[in-house]
């Protein structure tokens, strides 16, 4: 029916709308701010389950999702916890969250996410981030030879000193204005 379609179609556009004229993602006050704003080399950022440390990693790329040289590499031990990850990271990036109790809208509607060959969040710019995994012991080899601005442990206490090590010494940034940054949330035990 025409008018069904028309009614969706408005509503969509509305929608985007609303997305574009909503406020970015911002870290709450506090640790959380103080981990986002960090121009340290690397960070540790703990606390219980349910403080917004993952969105806060995932939003870690937000200041430079303009410059097209940035690489980031956000990396979880096991490859079956990359699906809310990923989901956080299709709020923060595309498509917002009109719904949250602090309602923002999307750093880009037009960020294009790929499953395959690897989990990446592309932005209009070029700007790159990659979810992966440490899964096998030997897992880390995957990164030698590439670069990346910023690197984030997703609870850090479950990766190995070695990947931990191997896949640190990844961090570097040719392009000026980046920053080279490690940062590892975790979960208080």
């Amino acid at each position: 029916d025409l008018a069904l379609l028309e009614a969706k179609a408005r509503v969509k556009a509305e929608l985007a709308r609303m997305r574009s004229c909503a406020p970015r993602w911002t870290p709450h006050e506090g640790p959380q701010r103080e981990f986002y704003e960090s121009d340290c080399e690397e960070v540790l950022y703990g606390g219980a389950a349910g403080g917004g440390k993952t969105a806060c990693a995932v939003a870690l790329a937000n200041p430079w999702a303009k410059n097209r040289d940035l690489r980031m590499l956000i990396l979880r031990r096991r490859s079956v916890d990359l699906d809310d990850l990923i989901d956080k990271a299709k709020k923060i990036y595309r498509d917002g969250d009109l719904a949250s109790p602090r309602p923002y809208g999307g750093v880009a509607a037009e960020t294009v996410f790929v499953a395959s060959p690897a989990h990446t969040a592309t932005f209009p710019s070029g700007a790159r981030v990659r979810f992966d995994h440490c899964q096998n012991i030997d897992d880390w080899e995957k990164y030698q030879g590439q670069e990346y601005s910023i690197i984030v442990f997703e609870e850090l206490t479950q990766f190995l000193e070695k990947q931990y090590l191997e896949v640190k010494s990844r961090l570097r940034s040719s392009s000026p204005g980046l920053p080279a940054a490690v940062n590892r949330p975790c979960s208080a035990s």
